[in-house]
């Protein structure tokens, strides 16, 4: 049954300092015995109807992005890379290589990167391309994306986090918003943007 969520405890400045997954009340209860929980406003739910597996890769792959702070990776207080806590049920071994792999961080598969290629090439001019005047190899455009494009996560107006593999510019064109404006979010000069607020972004692994 898809019941479960996954949720975040947010700090005043809006940043999480811990990622859980759980069912029913789950989020409105301390994670340990010493903690005490944000007011409610501060207590985010980040994705919902979800299955028990579900939540605990996503609770897996969020704590990866935001890292730990006792690993000295990040910024949350969780004390473990998730996943634990499951209800006392045992796990599969499909159940263990999603886990395994969620704790590798996401990555593109190799057809996801070779559309990514394919859809960027001859887009590139100028201080932009490496090797502007002649054509591109593949360790060319390999160095493109991996400059360029990113793991964004940006709260939305309506309070939902929005995870996209792209570039400022491609997320600006699709949500509708100004890339100089963004830009000045991102690196913390403007708080929001059209009510968009940056959270996080990581460049692939």
């Amino acid at each position: 049954m898809k019941e479960y969520y996954t949720y975040a405890y947010l700090r005043e400045d809006g940043t999480p300092y811990y990622i859980g997954k759980g069912k029913g009340k789950r989020i409105d209860f301390p994670y340990n015995r010493r903690s005490k929980i944000p007011p409610k406003e501060r207590r985010l739910f980040l994705k919902k109807n979800l299955t028990e597996e579900e939540a605990i890769n996503h609770e897996i792959y969020m704590i990866t992005v935001f890292g730990r702070k006792d690993l000295g990776t990040g910024i949350l207080r969780n004390l473990t890379n998730g996943g634990d806590g499951i209800s006392g049920s045992l796990r599969t071994n499909e159940t263990k290589e999603k886990i395994r792999c969620a704790l590798k961080g996401k990555k593109l598969t190799e057809n996801r990167k070779q559309k990514i290629s394919e859809a960027r090439k001859g887009r590139f001019k100028g201080s932009e391309n490496p090797s502007y005047g002649r054509k591109l190899t593949e360790e060319d455009k390999k160095k493109i994306i991996q400059k360029h494009y990113r793991y964004y996560i940006f709260m939305s107006p309506n309070g939902e986090l929005v995870e996209e593999y792209t570039t400022v510019r491609e997320f600006c064109r699709k949500y509708n918003l100004e890339k100089k404006s963004l830009s000045m979010v991102i690196s913390g000069k403007f708080k929001q943007h059209k009510g968009w607020k940056f959270i996080s972004s990581v460049k692939e692994k």
